[in-house]
């Protein structure tokens, strides 16, 4: 019965149906026929299939119902759809009209397969694959018939396969016309843009399609993003919502302004500023944000106008400020126009724009004519096979090639090479070859392999030497023949199996024969012709090179920059480029024209140096307001310049008027005046931390990775000189010098002047964070201020920046000649380098670039016109950049690769999934079934590694011999674990990566363990899948432990190895989205890093549930026997113990076990031969029984006194010592060994006699002559056969060899040796054996019955009832049943476990409630244990010192910490910083943090904490006159200037030196000039005095300010006035010069009568400056002369031997080296910090003795354990307090430290007596008991040790001594409780400084009153009464009131004394 397709039986049921549609239906066969040629019954069938109801009804139906299929047969769906969906792509090739049919059955199987995939494992990525592109060609057809396009059928008689989508549309325009550089058309456009697909399977139509196609992709690519995203952005604005909506496609950038151009020797760059305050989120260090090459686009008009830009340089620190440098790409003379004023909004996307560039349009100018190899690119013809290279075509006769050098490489050839120069012509290369040649003919007498080698006809197969002569594998055989005879050659390598060596065997090949297809003669005139060699990253060029350097060491050429292989060096193409200019080897036309151009960049630049200069100071502070006067308005000019008045205690004055206005206006010094209700948000910055961060783990970031892809030798390249000049400038233009606080902060820090350090910190950071902004005041806002004092101090910014931008925008537009004449001389420079660079190259032999450095080089390398080219890492490189690589004269092209490894990665993931671009040119030319020789042996990784590749991503991989005998991984129990965890990922916003810190400190640990086991950081890789997982093993991993140890991610990591990998696969989520872990690719290239250790971690449940391969590789990896998470899988190799699960022991026992696992039990370090041990602490070989002494053997060997040479583990032996000695027996001179005697050593001259076979004796003089003969000579053998044997062996010894057919006793023939005899013939003939249990097995003709396995797989029942599938022969007692069902515990509760697990191995892990000891509930497994439970509840617990704190309820009471603030006033009378606990409870304080604020004698504020003595001032000198200024710090002393005075008028001049008084007088008369007003505009008479600048006020106008009461004579007729250079303000002269005149004893700088600001720069009252200038310098010399620097010298010798001190180096070693360290890296220190440290030895001296009493009590048994550990930790406490670093201890500090140790010293006693009376039984009457326990309680309750204390604690100690008669006189005074005697500090600038009549200084003290009068401590002279409105006395001290503790003590002693 039949029925026609899909017309089932009228009462027929599903499964008849589904029958009929599985066995008769042929679209199996259909589907091989659409394989075959297109016949026309094939066409005919098929038009068949889509008329008929098969499509709609029975295949539909079909899919539909497979969901539900629970059979045994789900597998075959796997081939069903795979066959289904052949049919549908064929269907819509070669009948687009079907596109209508296919649409209903092709919905249904995408329901069906999206369903299948999460029930089964039916789905792979194949069959992903080929639905998405049925999908796409269907769309394509869709999309074209709306449009109104024609389809057209394939008549069936041309094989023509082509993409229909190609056909049916002609593209809008000729992609050689189009714009690479966006247009605006490109960007704002509602139209999706012409693409078509990458056709993956099939032929193009012509050159001009493919080339269309490759060329819109890719300009899409980097065009798409900037569309999409500059839309979205737009739209985001217009809706003016969505502000914090994160862009997918672009990074935006706001308040973008263009600073200033940059010189580099590739052109004009620009440094721009963008606002860094909305990023402060971005780690700049890893981001891909604005890395070299990325495209910027900028707009200040919404984008209908645009700039385009590259970034040209990045520094992580510059852009956390806002900065970076670009280059426009195009609209050069546009781009000089922008103003520093104009803001933009910049968008950047992350393609590498250089690329792109260069690769575009070498594809624009590719020629269809001229294109090679279209036959196997466009047509796609790789069917009918592939031709030789042409070069090897058309010849007459065989070409031979020199196949030696795969044979065997003689030695001497390599050094030969390596002493030929570098570089070469062919002609000395010829010779080079020609004399390998000669000498390679003395090795091929030895070795026929290589005869047969020399000469091999390269095109005949038969003729060519086997692989074992090659010494190759089959495969690899192949591929190197294949690559040599085909001129299109694909090779894919898996994971280990040598893609490189079989590389470097080709063009090793190539190189021998280099005359081959050199041959030609046009050829040999120009050039070479190199080869050219392209890699995907600079790792695998540097690897690929460094194998041809081997070799091949001359005429190489390495393009391209950051090689790490020191051996390329000289082969880089910088390195050639400077030799050959420095010999001068260049021609002179290129040399002579760059050299030109050079000098013109340079003049040029010079030219625009001042000007620029001026714009970059603008970053480095705050201009001056006098630089930035022509950049504001009058208006706000004179606004500025009238700070507003502030009360004090002198009246209405401008105070802080001190120095620039504009820093007091910014608020950065004195009052700001910032009006109140303003906006104080960004006023304050955040305090950056003092500590040092510890040091982090080198890791290799993204950005850094991606940079070094892009980067090439001229890249870096950047001119200075202008950053030369710029400090020329600052100090005339700048009125804060962002360098200087930088200065300050430095010389803070070391001084340990934490507060001077903090304060420049805030101020400097302050600074910088408002330069950095660029948010400016637009025009119309700055005319609508009115008084800029009255600005919040946000506006004040703004405004300010808004002068910035006017101020560079003036310099900027002075230059834009400059630049465009620099611009053309950069491009002459560049083609002139480009000349020079292709001479190099063409005499190169070999020359290597990345895909990088091919596309930015194109257009040399299509006039080198390499003629092969060999590219490696082919599957991960784009289509086009190979393309474009291709020279016409190219004839061979070897693709090597891998694409189930790494694809290429397009920019735009949607270009990749529809229209195939991430298909490289290797996969498609695979899929088109081009020839492709796999490499099939891994050399690399374990075979149970190997096993989780195959079959689910390769179907097969041998294993190499070499991988079969790894050692185990020590220390642990398995080679290869996977941890499974369920800890929730985290994701980046900002890189959109993702992380997990659990992953990053479960492997941080555990590589920990493995170099605790003695694996070296080299052997050991952590992988991960995601780059944000690298900034947490960064955060985990310190330098200092993990050094060496690197850290990548998988991507990166393509082509590389590394003995142990720990993978860390980061995704976990309860959305089950794994990311692309589901990528075939990726994976493939995860799992095969690894040689001998695997460790993955990761969420394998999730993964095994969402990915079918993951499914497959976990269950591969519990077949290969890998130890589960739940399994024991960490062993310490030292110990051999087991450690608990890694998994349930990560927080607690990881961190804890395998830190200390590698630490075997304490032994000595001492080794047997006397030396020490030179390791670390080892858990291999703990007693040093297999350590190996590596220092110098010491023994002497011989009478000679000749000493061992040998390493000392080594074995001396007898002495080697050469000695020349003459041997008796023949009287010839020999050197011979010390130890051997001349008549026993033997002669080693060549003996010369004769042998009785006439052969010439080949022994030694000295040995008996060679008889019998061993020459070797032919013998015939009695077979027939000849042999070469030795001349003296005899005809029976001789056994043939030669390999011959024999015919065994079974029929079968067999290749065997001659002599061999038939019993030991084995015949190894596969035949097929029956077995007894009547299954076939093939097996070796010769096997035995017995030694045959039937592994048939049958269905075996077990004893428990279930059914397992098994081999046919396993034995029933190795049966394990695995069958998952219910078992039931002792404690009631069920667990799903394998039915034969044992009821002892189940643990119950149902969760519980369980209550605790402490009455506290608990949730924990109903298994664990009472005593690793532990409670967390949060419960209030009360601490000795009488607060409350929160804790969990399991905490020790020794771990809780009282953190409540310290409520006491310390002597300074400021409240204590401290805490309760770090504050000793009161009884040791911390250091005073309060600032200081004296005014110094420099009149600057005290910036140190608060102390009673100064330290000299460390803010910039403000000392300076005309000619220069002091660099210094305040503090240390000024250089007198010694250029000539320039004070001169018309009336007198000075002629003495700058820095010296004035040798005349004041000039009284008035100035005779005129200045013009700027108020009434007109020219007004000046004010002021002769000779003296002139006021900038005028008598008429300012009058009112001019005549203001000052010194009552302001109002006067004719007054004259004189302007302070300092604060501005204008005084009456005469009034000014009384003021002035006033003497007085105070050392202090005259201060102005308004403002009080020190009167600094003056030239009228120049003397008076001078003078007292003079006496602060000698107040300075106080600090800094030699006897003070004499002092601290012989200070530090005293206290570092008193650090060396026995006591000290014994009792406290670590604290006496610290001390002694801090010294030595501080030795210029003040007498104060001298100071501190002598007390700090002295403490440290009593704490030695006191540690020294108390071990020698606690020996003798005057103390007990409990008592000594009791001290030893406050001891401990003291000596962590003594190492702090500080520069300073407060007297208040030594005070309480000082109590403290009498408290210990009593405490000490205290314990000694007490264990006095318990030993010998003393009897206490009850008074004395209660006392003694009242001393107990006081000496270690830990409150204040005060003087009420200290007096009962005596009384008490005497009065039990006087008790007990019997204690022995050396324990009554062996504790020492006198206090400690501090050295008092001695502080120099404290109170006023004065001088004596002779003119010496010295200080009066801060009490506040008159100095008693004395003598000068100098010259005796009597002292005048000097008052002083000094520093107020200290309030009394604020001690708390008697406690009722106190009042007991008081009774106590009252009741002890009156008792007395």
């Amino acid at each position: 019965m039949s029925y026609r397709y899909g017309q089932g039986p009228p009462n027929g049921n599903f499964d008849r149906r589904r029958e009929r549609v599985i066995r008769p239906i042929g679209y199996r066969r259909l589907q091989e026929l659409c394989e075959k040629d297109p016949k026309e019954n094939t066409m005919k069938l098929m038009v068949m299939v889509r008329n008929s109801k098969f499509l709609a009804r029975a295949l539909t139906t079909y899919f539909a119902a497979m969901p539900t299929d629970m059979s045994d047969h789900r597998q075959l769906h796997f081939h069903t759809i795979k066959h289904a969906l052949r049919v549908f792509r064929e269907l819509l090739d070669r009948s687009p009209s079907s596109c209508i049919q296919v649409v209903a059955p092709l919905a249904v199987l995408r329901t069906t397969i999206n369903t299948l995939r999460t029930r089964s494992n039916v789905v792979d990525e194949d069959i992903e694959t080929r639905l998405v592109e049925v999908e796409s060609r269907k769309d394509a057809i869709i999309d074209a018939q709306r449009k109104g396009a024609v389809l057209k059928d394939d008549d069936g008689t041309l094989a023509t396969r082509l993409n229909r989508q190609l056909q049916l549309e002609t593209p809008p325009d000729d992609f050689r016309e189009l714009s690479i550089i966006p247009t605006f058309k490109d960007i704002h456009t509602d139209k999706n843009p012409f693409l078509r697909p990458n056709i993956v399977r099939g032929r193009y139509p012509d050159v001009d399609t493919y080339l269309d196609v490759q060329f819109r992709l890719l300009r899409e690519d980097f065009v798409r993003p900037l569309r999409e995203g500059i839309a979205e952005f737009l739209d985001m604005h217009r809706c003016e919502s969505g502000k914090d909506r994160r862009l997918q496609d672009i990074r935006v950038y706001y308040d973008v302004h263009v600073v200033h151009p940059i010189c580099t020797v590739s052109g004009i760059v620009y440094r721009i500023q963008f606002d860094a305050a909305r990023l402060r989120g971005v780690r700049w260090g890893s981001t891909k944000r604005l890395i070299f090459g990325s495209l910027l686009c900028l707009s200040k008009d919404e984008f209908k106008t645009m700039f385009f830009a590259t970034v040209a340089e990045r520094d992580a620190e510059e852009l956390e400020q806002g900065c970076v440098q670009i280059r426009f790409e195009q609209d050069h003379e546009k781009a000089s126009a922008i103003s520093p004023t104009d803001t933009f909004i910049m968008v950047e996307t992350s393609a590498y724009f250089e690329a792109y560039r260069h690769v575009l349009k070498g594809l624009q100018e590719v020629q269809r004519n001229t294109m090679p190899f279209t036959k196997h690119i466009v047509d796609c013809d790789c069917a009918n096979g592939v031709d030789p290279p042409a070069y090897l075509r058309g010849r007459f006769g065989d070409v031979n090639y020199d196949l030696r050098a795969l044979v065997e490489t003689p030695k001497h050839e390599t050094a030969r090479k390596r002493a030929l120069p570098r570089h070469r012509d062919l002609a000395r290369s010829n010779l080079e070859s020609e004399y390998s040649e000669k000498q390679s003919e003395v090795h091929e007498s030895n070795n026929p392999q290589l005869a047969r080698a020399r000469s091999v006809p390269i095109l005949r197969d038969d003729m060519w030497p086997s692989a074992d002569a090659l010494h190759l594998d089959e495969s690899q055989y192949r591929a190197v023949k294949m690559a040599l005879t085909k001129e299109f050659s694909v090779i894919q390598g898996p994971p280990g199996t040598g893609k490189t060596y079989i590389g470097l065997k080709i063009v090793q090949a190539l190189l021998e024969n280099k005359k081959v297809w050199l041959r030609r003669g046009p050829l040999l005139s120009k050039g070479t012709r190199p080869i050219l060699v392209v890699c995907y990253t600079n790792h695998a060029l540097d690897q690929f090179l460094e194998g041809i350097a081997e070799f091949h060491p001359t005429g190489i050429v390495r393009v391209g920059g950051r090689s790490r292989s020191e051996k390329l060096e000289k082969f880089n193409l910088k390195s050639i480029r400077f030799s050959r200019r420095m010999s001068e080897d260049v021609p002179r036309y290129i040399r002579e024209g760059a050299k030109e151009a050079r000098d013109d960049m340079d003049s040029l630049e010079e030219d625009m140096e001042m000007y620029v200069a001026h714009m970059v100071t603008t970053q480095r502070g705050l201009l001056h307001e006098h630089a930035l006067m022509p950049s504001i308005n009058h208006k706000h000019r004179e606004s500025l310049m009238n700070m507003p008045l502030v009360a004090n205690d002198y009246g209405w004055t401008r105070e802080g008027m001190n120095g620039s206005v504009i820093v007091q206006w910014l608020g950065l010094k004195g009052n700001a005046f910032v009006q109140p209700g303003g906006d104080t948000q960004h006023q304050h910055e955040e305090e950056e931390g003092i500590g040092k961060e510890e040091a982090e783990i080198d890791v290799m970031e993204e950005a850094d990775l991606a940079e070094e892809q892009r980067l090439l030798d001229n890249d870096h390249y950047k001119s200075g000189k202008a950053k030369r000049k710029v400090r020329e400038y600052v100090h005339v233009d700048l009125a804060l010098d962002v360098e200087a606080l930088e200065l300050e902060e430095h010389h803070a820090r070391q001084n340990g002047q934490w507060q001077v350090q903090t304060n420049a910190k805030k101020r400097k950071q302050k600074v910088k964070h408002e330069l950095s902004k660029t948010d400016m005041m637009t025009d119309a806002e700055v005319r609508r201020v009115q008084d800029v004092w009255t600005l919040q101090l946000q506006d004040r910014w703004r405004l300010y920046r808004h002068w910035v931008a006017r101020y560079c925008a003036k310099y900027k537009e002075s230059i834009r000649e400059y630049e465009r004449e620099y611009e053309r001389a950069a491009k002459r420079l560049m083609e002139f380098q480009s000349q020079e660079d292709g001479e190099i190259m063409k005499e190169a032999t070999v020359i290597g670039m990345t895909t990088t450095g091919a596309a930015r080089y194109r257009s040399l390398l299509q006039d080198i016109k390499p003629a092969i080219i060999v590219v490696e890492e082919a599957a991960e490189v784009l289509e086009a950049h190979i393309v474009t690589t291709l020279s016409q004269q190219c004839q061979h092209l070897i693709l090597i690769g891998d694409h189930q490894q790494l694809r290429p990665n397009p920019t735009v993931y949607q270009l990749a999934k529809k229209y195939n671009m991430d298909i490289s040119l290797f996969e498609r030319m695979v899929k088109n079934d081009m020839q492709c020789q796999r490499l099939q042996s891994q050399h690399r990784m374990r075979p149970e590694f190997a096993r989780l590749l195959t079959p689910h991503i390769y179907e097969s991989l041998d294993n190499h011999e070499s991988v079969l005998n790894y050692e185990n991984i020590k220390g642990v129990s398995s080679n290869m674990f996977f941890v499974d965890h369920s800890y929730w990922e985290a994701h980046d916003s900002d890189t959109k990566s993702r992380s997990n810190m659990h992953e990053a400190q479960f492997m941080a640990s555990f590589c920990r363990y493995l170099l605790q086991q003695g694996y070296s950081p080299s052997q050991i890789t952590i992988l991960t899948t995601y780059t944000g997982q690298l900034f947490n093993f960064k955060k985990v991993m310190p330098r200092q432990d993990f050094e060496g140890v690197r850290v990548s991610v998988v991507d990166n990591f393509q082509g590389e190895e590394s003995d142990i990998i720990l993978l860390s696969l980061v995704r976990s989520n309860d959305e089950g989205n794994v990311g692309f872990l589901k990528v075939e690719n990726r994976v493939c290239v995860a799992l095969s890093r690894a040689k001998k250790g695997f460790y993955a971690i990761g969420n394998l449940t999730m993964l095994s549930q969402t990915s079918t391969l993951w499914s497959k590789v976990i269950k591969s990896s519990k077949n290969c026997g890998s130890k589960a998470v739940w399994a024991d899988t960490s062993r310490c190799a030292a110990k051999t113990t087991l450690i608990p699960s890694l998994w349930r022991t990560l927080r607690k026992t990881l961190k804890r076990h395998l830190k200390v696992a590698a630490c075997g039990p304490v032994i000595s370090g001492k080794l047997t031969c006397g030396h020490v041990c030179a390791s670390i602490c080892h858990p291999i070989d703990p007693e040093h029984k297999e350590y190996k002494c590596k220092k110098p053997c010491v023994n002497v060997l011989c009478d000679l006194g000749h000493k061992c040479p040998k390493i000392c583990y080594e074995t001396c032996g007898d002495c080697q010592v050469l000695l020349e000695k003459t041997i008796p027996k023949c009287q010839h001179k020999q050197m011979v060994p010390c130890f051997t005697s001349p008549s026993e050593f033997i002669c080693r001259i060549p003996c010369e006699k004769t042998l009785p076979c006439t052969h010439t004796c080949k022994n030694m003089c000295g040995q008996e002559c060679s008889i019998p003969c061993m020459i070797e000579v032919t013998h015939q053998l009695t077979c027939g056969h000849t042999m070469k044997a030795a001349c003296s062996a005899k005809e029976d010894d001789l056994v043939c060899m030669e390999m011959i057919t024999r015919q065994l006793t079974c029929g079968h023939n067999i290749q065997a040796a001659c002599s061999a005899k038939e019993d030991d013939l084995v015949c190894m003939e596969v035949i097929t054996h029956q077995l007894t249990c009547g299954h076939n097995i093939q097996a070796a003709c010769s096997a035995k019955e017995d030694d045959l396995v039937c592994m048939e797989v049958v269905t075996r029942q077990l004893t428990c009832g279930h059914n397992i599938q098994a081999a046919c022969s396993a034995k029933e007692d190795d049966l394990v049943c695995m069958e998952v069902i219910t078992h039931q515990l002792t404690c009631g509760h069920n667990i799903q476990a394998a039915c034969s697990a044992k009821e002892d191995d189940l643990v119950c892990m149902e969760v519980v409630t369980r209550q605790l000891t402490c009455g506290h509930n608990i949730q924990a497994a109903c298994s664990a244990k009472e005593d690793d439970l532990v409670c967390m509840e949060v419960i209030t617990r009360q601490l000795t010192c009488g607060h409350d704190i929160q804790a969990a309820c399991s905490a020790e009471e020794n771990d809780l910490l009282c953190n409540d603030p310290c409520t006491q006033l310390l002597k300074c009378d400021h409240p204590c910083a401290g805490t309760c606990r770090r504050c000793k409870q009161g009884g040791l304080h911390q250091q005073c943090t309060h600032p200081c604020k004296r005014v110094l004698v420099c009149s600057h504020q005290c910036t140190a904490p608060c102390t009673r003595s100064c330290p000299s001032c460390t803010k910039p000198c403000e000392n300076r006159c005309v000619h220069s200024r002091c660099r210094h710090k305040c503090g240390k002393q000024c250089v007198p200037c010694k250029k000539p005075c320039q004070w001169r008028c018309r009336h007198h001049k000075c002629d003495k030196p700058c820095g010296e008084p004035c040798d005349r007088p004041r000039c009284d008369r008035p100035c005779r000039k005129r200045r013009r007003c700027d108020k009434c505009k007109k020219d007004q008479p000046c004010i002021g005095m002769c000779g003296e600048p002139c006021p900038d006020k005028c008598r008429v106008c300012d009058r009112k300010e001019v005549t203001e009461i000052v010194f009552r004579t302001e109002a006067e007729p004719g007054a004259r006035f004189v302007q302070l250079e300092d604060c501005g303000h204008v005084l009456e002269v005469t009034g000014l010069d009384r003021w002035m005149d006033k003497t007085s004893k105070t050392i202090r700088l005259k201060t102005c009568p308004k403002c009080k600001a020190p009167i600094r720069h003056s030239l009228r009252y120049g003397n008076i400056i001078k003078n007292m200038l003079a006496m602060i310098e000698k107040v300075k010399k106080k600090w800094h002369d030699d006897v003070q620097m004499a002092k601290t010298e012989a200070t530090a010798d005293k206290l570092m031997r008193m650090l060396r001190d026995a006591d000290e180096e014994r009792y406290c070693a670590e604290t006496s080296e610290d001390l002694l360290r801090q010294m030595k890296r501080n030795r210029l220190y003040s007498l104060d910090e001298a100071a501190m440290y002598e007390n700090k030895a002295l403490i440290l001296k009593k704490l030695a003795e006191l540690k020294k009493k108390r071990r020698e009590y606690f020996l003798s048994g005057h103390i007990v354990l409990l008592d000594f550990e009791e001290m030893k930790k406050e001891v401990e406490e003291m000596e962590k307090w003594l190492r702090r670093r500080t520069d300073r201890v407060g007297e208040q500090e030594w005070e309480e430290l000082g109590r403290e140790m009498t408290r210990l010293n009593f405490l000490l006693k205290l314990r000694v007596l007490q264990e006095e009376i318990r030993k010998k039984g003393i009897n206490l009457d009850d008074e004395t008991k209660e006392s003694l326990v009242l001393v107990t309680r006081r000496l270690t309750d830990l409150k204040p040790f005060n003087a009420t204390r200290e007096e009962l604690v005596k009384h008490v100690m005497k009065k039990i001594e006087a008790l007990m008669p019997r204690l022995s006189l050396a324990l009554l005074n062996a504790c020492d409780e006198e206090p400690v005697q501090v050295v008092k500090t001695s502080g120099l600038t404290q109170g006023h400084w004065c001088a004596c009549r002779n003119g010496h200084v010295y200080a009066i003290g801060d009490s506040g009153g008159v100095a008693m009068e004395s003598t000068c401590p100098e010259c005796n002279a009597g002292l005048e009464e000097v008052r002083h409105g000094g520093r107020q006395p200290q309030a009394s001290i604020k001690q708390p009131s008697d406690t009722g503790e106190g009042q007991e003590d008081k009774a106590t002693l009252k009741k002890g004394k009156s008792a007395a």
